[in-house]
């Protein structure tokens, strides 16, 4: 589900990774953080992480941020 702030002109939304142990929730996450993150972000750390926002531009003035949890 989509929550969509008006003033801040902003489309958030949630992508929960979840399954069983050893699935490749953390590898697919950990991937997508790889290809995606700018060099000023912190690298996620898997003991300590459950996830990272991820911004995908704009759609008609407003902004798309997605939060990927584990």
């Amino acid at each position: 589900m989509a929550t969509i702030d008006h003033e801040a002109r902003r489309i958030y939304a949630k992508i929960v990774y979840w399954g069983p142990p050893a699935a490749g929730k953390w590898s697919n996450l950990d991937d997508v953080h790889r290809r995606t993150s700018p060099p000023d972000r912190p690298r996620a750390a898997k003991e300590t992480s459950v996830g990272f926002p991820l911004a995908l531009g704009e759609l008609r003035g407003y902004a798309i941020v997605f939060a990927l949890l584990r």
